[in-house]
């Protein structure tokens, strides 16, 4: 893994981690998903990730797993939503870094 990631980072590639199952590691978060951000057990996790995988804690994304639901969950969407949202704009970011060195070169 580190060795992916490292070379992801020669090449300027942004990394990120989702956190997966977050449900199941509080209390806090299992009654209530809108509390993950509020859960001490989860940024401790997020700071242990972070350290280490070498991903930088705003690049790792806390998020749940339909596993047992039987419907529609607007927290667990509202949680991968983000992440995307997130994950796109750093990837449009990059295409926008590549295409302008390309455009130097010529």
């Amino acid at each position: 893994m580190k060795a992916v990631r490292d070379a992801a980072s020669k090449m300027g590639i942004p990394q990120v981690v989702f956190l997966t199952r977050v449900d199941q590691l509080c209390i806090m978060t299992e009654n209530n998903l809108q509390n993950i951000y509020k859960s001490k057990r989860i940024r401790e996790i997020i700071r242990k990730c972070s350290y280490t995988l070498g991903v930088p804690t705003n690049c790792i994304f806390p998020v749940c797993n339909y596993h047992e639901e039987t419907g529609i969950n607007e927290d667990i969407n509202c949680l991968m939503l983000d992440a995307l949202t997130q994950i796109v704009d750093w990837a449009n970011d990059y295409v926008v870094k590549c295409s302008n060195k390309q455009n130097q070169v010529e």
